[in-house]
């Protein structure tokens, strides 16, 4: 049956790699995704804008753990990493399956994979080159050997239990939180007879490896173990923990619990919940127990977290569902459950629904004809993001990418080398990027001008003979594509591109 359960999962959740879908719509996938690229061909875990390599946002561990590997096999397609995220996602399937066959037996274990996978966030992020899923699919892992451990504990189990929270936490740092029910457990426990190795100890050396490896990286990039890439990309907030974290940001990050079924979820593994405690299933109280102290604290930070996203709680909704779908399992009436040839049929059959059509790629295909039209040395005016230009049209040519307005990913920030402790004046608010203050102590524009700030200077290059086109296809909204044409230039369609121009001396 895990055999069909995860091939489900995979036919489900598949996306090609050609047209990996938050390649085209998450600047940040391509960033982590570039950086685990060099990391596997060049050694170095950084990404290039216009010429000039910087620290990717995002501490490695997404990029060298899941992503690095792929790209050491099969370097050459970027969207090649999306493969990775699906093989996550099959293990998150699996594990809900295990969770679920502890709670109800082999129908609740097909029901709560079930659950989880055709749960549109779950199964948007399996489709996204993002570290949710891989962290949330290590997070399961641990909560099924948690209710196995709680039975009973040998000495290695609390190093596999230390590791993968560990792996887990490399993934997305909070993720740590998953070694604290294995920490309450081992004051309860006594470690096997036969060990002679601390169950604690066991259980905090990864952790304590994977700091030790965060703070070297941090002081060999950022010049301060205490610094990361979000400090360097994103001075406001992050330099200021009053604005990176507040009460005033919990309503909004409630708000987000209303959406996409969300409450459905909820309430559903409430009466799964219920439904267990009332049968007195035995494994019910320790996924209840690792749900409260590995999946809630997380929750409870994200609420007060400025940037709100029902992605940061994955975990936590992740274990509703199976408690939802486990439930729901389980009252497959017993005649038929013991029919083990409908249940493999079911699935069989399910696999027919499952696949559905990527969508073209126009990001990918507007960037390859623009690679293809435009000559070796040109400037290319554009709104797409400069780490996605850069792999794709740029590298390995002499070209130049100029974003288009501020409203480019890049080109909205600043990067700040060293930590800003004061504004003067203040950001308005925790989203206050290009804060008038930061230029002032010491912050960096990646990109110097965009062609709607200096339109005069598109105008220069255009008249001194360098070819100049603007790409018109991702335009950002508050952005009117007349405010990059200088007086005295004009553009002229290339080919049948309606969205590709060239500038050119108006006559």
């Amino acid at each position: 049956m895990p055999v069909l359960v995860a091939l489900f999962a995979a036919i489900h959740l598949y996306r090609t790699p050609w047209s990996a879908s938050d390649l085209e719509i998450v600047p940040d996938s391509v960033e982590c995704a570039v950086a685990a690229n060099r990391i596997a061909t060049l050694g170095r875990y950084d990404f290039v804008i216009d010429g000039t390599a910087y620290p990717p946002r995002y501490p490695p561990g997404f990029s060298l753990l899941v992503l690095a590997p792929v790209y050491a096999i099969a370097p050459g397609e970027i969207g090649n990493g999306i493969l990775a995220v699906l093989a996550f996602a099959v293990a998150a399937a699996l594990a809900a399956y295990a969770i679920g066959r502890r709670l109800g037996g082999e129908w609740a274990g097909v029901g709560a994979a079930f659950a989880l996978v055709l749960r549109e966030p779950f199964g948007l992020h399996a489709r996204l080159v993002m570290s949710d899923v891989p962290a949330c699919a290590l997070v399961l892992v641990c909560a099924h050997l948690f209710v196995r451990m709680e039975r009973g504990a040998r000495g290695r189990d609390w190093w596999v239990a230390g590791g993968i929270a560990a792996a887990a936490a490399a993934i997305r740092p909070l993720s740590a939180a998953a070694i604290v029910p294995f920490t309450v457990l081992a004051i309860r426990q006594r470690v096997h007879a036969g060990s002679k190795i601390p169950a604690l100890a066991a259980l905090a050396a990864p952790l304590a490896l994977l700091a030790a490896a965060t703070a070297i990286y941090n002081q060999l990039t950022f010049s301060d173990w205490l610094r990361s890439g979000y400090h360097y990309w994103c001075s406001v907030p992050c330099d200021d923990a009053t604005l990176t974290f507040g009460v005033r940001y919990l309503r909004e990050n409630l708000v987000r619990f209303t959406h996409v079924g969300t409450p459905v979820t909820i309430a559903a593994g409430i009466a799964g919940a219920a439904l267990f405690w009332f049968r007195r299933s035995p494994d019910f109280a320790a996924i209840v127990r690792f749900a409260l102290l590995a999946a809630l604290p997380v929750t409870i930070v994200h609420l007060l977290y400025f940037f709100p996203s029902l992605r940061f709680h994955m975990a936590g909704l992740a274990l509703l569902s199976i408690l939802a779908g486990a439930a729901i399992g389980s009252l497959v009436p017993r005649a038929i459950a013991k029919r083990g040839w409908i249940l493999a049929a079911g699935l069989a059959g399910s696999l027919l629904f499952a696949r559905q059509p990527d969508p073209l790629p126009e990001r990918r295909l507007n960037a390859e004809t623009l690679a293809l039209e435009t000559p070796r040395d040109a400037v290319i005016v554009s709104g797409i993001d400069g780490a996605y230009l850069d792999y794709f049209v740029a590298r390995g040519t002499e070209r130049q990418i100029v974003p288009i307005s501020r409203g480019e990913q890049y080109a909205s920030k600043m990067i700040a080398p060293h930590r800003i402790a004061r504004l003067d004046p203040p950001p308005r608010d925790a989203r206050d990027h290009r804060a008038p203050g930061l230029l002032r102590a010491g912050a960096r524009e990646v990109f110097e001008f965009t062609a709607d700030e200096r339109p005069d200077r598109i105008a220069e290059l255009v008249r001194a003979g360098v070819p100049v086109y603007l790409d018109g296809s991702f335009v950002p909204k508050e952005t009117r594509v007349e405010s990059v044409v200088a007086p005295g230039l004009a553009l002229r369609q290339v080919g049948e591109h309606s969205w590709l121009f060239r500038f050119e001396v108006a006559r």
